[in-house]
């Protein structure tokens, strides 16, 4: 048997990619992006707790003027215990008045990132991988967060 736990976070990355480009034009309702009811109350404590995260963040970051929309989780259940997988994944969504300081340019395609564009993308990530974030994501077993914002075009924040 092949042991595929050292791809789990390739696995956890795609997922979420190609869920928060997928979602990119919808904008979820501000504190939580789920219906209380289709969640469980592990679940929506955690969500609670990331969105006072989140709120705080766009708080701290009144240059970029940001906004913090909600939090939900970023797998479906019901999906990973079928596939008999016990992680959980969780994203912050963010919308910016003004996105052009972090809004990537460039070749976007390139697996290497501009050395501008790289700073940019450690700038999001310093923004919301903050120590409050990993002490909610202790507290609830949460094993990644995804910060996005806007369009494809800017950079997501891997908290792990």
């Amino acid at each position: 048997m092949i042991d595929l736990q050292p791809f789990k976070p390739l696995f956890l990355c795609s997922i979420l990619a190609f869920g928060a480009l997928a979602g990119c034009d919808q904008q979820p309702e501000a504190g939580s992006a789920q219906s209380s009811s289709s969640i469980s109350p592990a679940d929506q404590a955690a969500i609670a707790d990331l969105a006072r995260v989140g709120t705080a963040v766009a708080a701290q970051s009144a240059d970029l003027k940001l906004e913090f929309l909600g939090a939900k989780n970023g797998v479906d259940p019901a999906q990973a215990a079928a596939a008999g997988e016990s992680w959980s994944l969780f994203h912050l969504s963010f919308a910016a008045a003004q996105p052009s300081e972090l809004q990537l340019s460039g070749k976007l395609n390139s697996q290497i990132l501009s050395p501008e564009n790289q700073a940019r993308q450690e700038r999001w990530q310093k923004l919301v991988c903050t120590p409050e974030l990993s002490d909610v994501m202790r507290a609830h077993q949460i094993d990644l967060v995804y910060a996005t914002f806007g369009k494809a075009d800017m950079p997501i924040a891997q908290c792990q």
